[in-house]
Order: structure tokens, then sequence, then C-alpha cells
């Protein structure tokens, strides 16, 4: 066996070596040598020696679309076909953990690639999504999850070059000025319309970072076209906001008169899903780290809150599954022209019904039952402080003290005749209430 074992060790070794030769790669995957490692050596042998099969897997697939497709696939199938019987097998976990390993270690790897392992990873992220199921979510969508915001938010470069640059200097397209739309179920279904390469091609020419240093050879080249080639980059850059102006005034006319084009997000959407899933909360820190991230522009960070604006209807029903949410949420409202904003689109009224609804539901409760939870009111106690720290603003408390003042007192009231539902968040919650009342009080 310790024979055996070397030997493998040794040709893995080897093959690392012939693999760093193009021709050759092309050879040994031609000759099936992915399928091999896949089913015989990614599961097998010392962690040493998986880790080396990783690293030959990511070299064998380096800038062949053909052979990375190969290797999707049969990574997708062998999870996929774990999921579908994830319920017969005990050991879940352990079953798709080498799949999930080397799915993160070849999104690492820099080449022209890299658009068909990204689509891989959210194809299974999506139908882990769907199963709904405890194991499935903690150990392939949570990896997933976790891929796609090392995607989103890379590591701090550690070169000499670019350690001191910030990573916005770095990247090739400006996200402050681009509008980054794209058809995300083409994009998954591999068309070609929807692809980075056809997206980029149809950006503004002022979205995309020009000042990219040039070889040396072509140094002086560069130079004697520089006036022309700031003239043409002017005129393009002028015809393209012209075109912009004029397309987008039709569009958006014809979008008024047709009501039915879907502009908003599902309501049962993998986002929803997971921002609120009640059995990982590593998911929901991860999933609203996306969205923090994701919150790097002005326009971002208005649709980025209309739309948790109504994810709140969910606080209630997830309690404290709810809680990383409630963070997130809490951090972009920080600024108080992002209260101001979210007051004008009626947030502090749709605050005020829930939070009835919330005290309707604990004193049916009182009614019905003689049982009591330690953890409610959590909803309660959090809707009621987010609604404070809107109030706390004078400009906004002018404007709705008189359509608050019912709601804050009413809740006070109410929560004063619970006896068997008190519970420390309850007397929390009404100590607020009883704080903001007076707030509130014209």
């Amino acid at each position: 066996f310790g024979c055996a074992s070397s030997t493998v060790e040794h040709c893995i070794t080897l093959l690392r070596a012939l693999a760093t030769n193009t021709n050759l790669r092309h050879y040994l995957c031609q000759q099936g040598l992915i399928r091999d490692l896949v089913d015989y050596n990614m599961c097998r042998g010392q962690p040493g020696v998986r880790v080396d099969v990783r690293h030959l897997l990511c070299l064998l697939t380096k800038d062949n679309p053909v052979s990375t497709d190969e290797l999707n696939t049969l990574l997708t199938h062998r999870i996929v076909m774990a999921i579908k019987g994830h319920l017969s097998n005990q050991d879940f976990a352990a079953s798709v953990r080498h799949e999930m390993l080397l799915l993160a270690a070849s999104i690492q790897k820099e080449d022209s690639c890299w658009e068909h392992r990204v689509r891989c990873v959210m194809k299974l992220f999506l139908f882990g999504m769907k199963v709904r199921s405890p194991a499935v979510l903690e150990s392939v969508a949570l990896p997933c999850l976790r891929i796609l915001h090392s995607i989103i938010q890379p590591e701090q470069p550690s070169s000499k070059k670019n350690k001191d640059k910030a990573m916005e200097s770095l990247c090739t397209v400006k996200t402050d000025t681009a509008q980054l739309h794209a058809n995300a179920k083409a994009w998954i279904s591999a068309d070609s319309t929807a692809s980075y390469g056809n997206w980029k091609q149809h950006m503004p020419a002022k979205a995309l970072d020009l000042t990219q240093p040039s070889k040396k050879k072509k140094e002086k080249d560069e130079k004697q076209k520089e006036k022309d080639r700031d003239r043409d980059m002017e005129r393009r850059i002028t015809h393209v906001k012209y075109l912009m102006e004029k397309y987008g005034y039709r569009w958006q006319l014809k979008v008024r008169k047709n009501k039915t084009i879907p502009l908003k997000l599902a309501d049962k959407s993998w986002l929803r899903q997971t921002i609120f899933s009640p059995s990982s909360r590593s998911a929901r820190h991860t999933a609203c780290n996306i969205l923090d991230v994701m919150c790097n522009s002005v326009s971002r960070k208005r649709e980025m809150l209309d739309l948790l604006s109504g994810y709140l209807e969910d606080v209630g029903k997830s309690g404290e599954s709810a809680a990383e949410f409630l963070a997130l949420y809490k951090k972009l409202v920080s600024d108080d022209e992002w209260k101001y904003y979210l007051a004008i689109k009626g947030v502090l009224m749709k605050l005020g019904s829930l939070i009835t609804r919330e005290i309707e539901a604990l004193a049916m409760l009182e009614e019905t039952t003689l049982n009591s939870d330690l953890s409610q009111g959590y909803a309660l106690k959090a809707l009621t402080e987010l609604l404070a720290s809107f109030v706390e603003q004078e400009r906004i408390k002018q404007h709705y003290k008189n359509r608050l003042v019912g709601t804050v007192l009413n809740g006070y009231l109410s929560l004063k005749k619970l006896v068997v539902q008190r519970t420390k968040l309850i007397d929390e919650t009404q100590d607020v209430a009883k704080a903001y009342g007076a707030v509130c009080t014209p």
C-alpha cells in the first residue's frame, strides 16, 4: 500500500510538470485524464495528495473552455446526484466536500475560462436553494455563496506593485459610472449574447478604464497616436451619451405605457430566502455581506434600500433569524439623507402597520394560550427601535408626529395589558415606546 501510494504521488507530480506545457496539456485532456482524476484521485489518498490533484485539475483546465466545461459537468452531475439522494445519505456533507473544495480552488485561478466556472457555481447555488434542506444549504449553497462573495469582494492584492493601491483603482470597469445591467437567465443558460465579453463591448467608453499601461514595444506608437485617439474617444463618448439619452427616454415611455413589464425582483427570490434562512446563520451573514458590498454607488444603494424595505414584512415571522437583515438595514440608513428618502417613500407608515400587526398577534396569544416563549417580542422590539431611529430626526418628527402618535401610544397601552406573554423583550419594547411616545406627541 505504501509503494502504491508513493507511486500515485509521484505520478501526480509528473503530470503537474507535464501540464505546464500547453500542447501536452491538451493531449492529456483528450486522453480522459480529467475524468480519471475526478473519479479515482480527487477523494482518495493523503490530504496533501488530494490538494495536488486539485491543483492538477485546475492546471489542466487553464485557458481551455472544452476541458473546463467537461470538469464543470462532472462536478455538477456528482453534486446534483448527491443532493437528490441526500435524505438517504447520513454523511451528505462528506459526499460533496471534495467537489466544493475543487470549485473553490478553480475559481481562484485567473484565466480566460473564469466565466464558465462562475456560471457553474451559480447554477449549483440556485439548485441548492430550491431543495430547501438545511443539509444542502450548509454543504452546497453556503460554500457557493462564499465563493460568489470572494468574487464580488476579492482580497487586497499582495504584490509589491499593487499592494498599496485600492481595489477600485485596479478594476477595468468603473462601477460608479457603469450601468451594470445584464440578463441573468440568459447568462446562466450560456447564451453568447449575454456573456461578459459581449456586455463589455456594448459598455460606454467612459465606464471602461483605458488608462492601463501599454507594453514597452508599443510606447512609441502610442505616443504618436495619442492625440488622434483622444479625439476619437471624445467623439465616441459624446455620441454614446446622446444615444443613451435618446433611447433611454424612449424606454421610459414604453415602460410607463406597458405596466406588465416586471421591473422588480420576485418576492420569493433566492435572496429573500437566504437572508431569512432559519437554519444557517452563516448563510444569512454572507448574503448580507454581499449586499453591503454591492451598495458602492448611490444608485445601487437606492435600489437596494427599495428592495430591502419590501423585506421588512418578513421580520415578524422570521424572529431572531432577521438579526443580520436588520443590522444591514440599519447600516444602510445610518445617514440622515437615506432616512429622509425612506420617509418620503412611506417606510415609517409601513413600520407602524407592522408594529400594530405584531401587537395584535401577541394580544391573540394572550387570550388563546397559557404558554410563552422567551424570544417572543424580538421582531416587535427591532421594528420599534428602527422606527425610533427615524423619529430622532427633527424634520421627520415634525412631519410624521401626528401620524405616528396613535400607533406609538396604542402600542404602549396594549403592551401594558400583557401578562402571560410578557418577556424581557416585551418590557424593553414597552420602555422604547414610552420614551419615544413623548417625542411623537404633538
